[in-house]
């Protein structure tokens, strides 16, 4: 009976992390508000964080708190692109070198 259970257990754990799980479009939100910020992105990253259309987002299901996470960031993000952009081309840089 120990087996049946666990088995039910690893079921609904499944079912909800499918319930809770991020979209890829609110991983790409996220990411630069986790551990070590903005240095998480890559170039691609921030084009298509970039390109978030925010209007869309609105008409979508999606929390209304990270829509506007969403538009702050991607505010950041257009207003200190090429320093961004900088620091990323000296960090590729740096791991070239060794």
């Amino acid at each position: 009976m120990g087996d049946v259970q666990e088995s039910k257990q690893k079921k609904k754990f499944v079912e909800l992390y499918e319930k809770h799980k991020l979209s890829p479009t609110e991983e790409l939100i996220f990411k630069p508000h986790k551990e070590n910020g903005l240095k998480n992105l890559t170039r691609d990253e921030i084009e298509k964080y970039l390109s978030l259309d925010i209007k869309a987002l609105k008409k979508t299901k999606m929390n209304i708190k990270t829509i506007i996470i969403a538009e702050k960031t991607q505010k950041f993000l257009v207003e200190n692109k090429q320093k961004l952009l900088n620091k990323i081309k000296e960090r590729e840089e740096k791991e070239n070198e060794r």
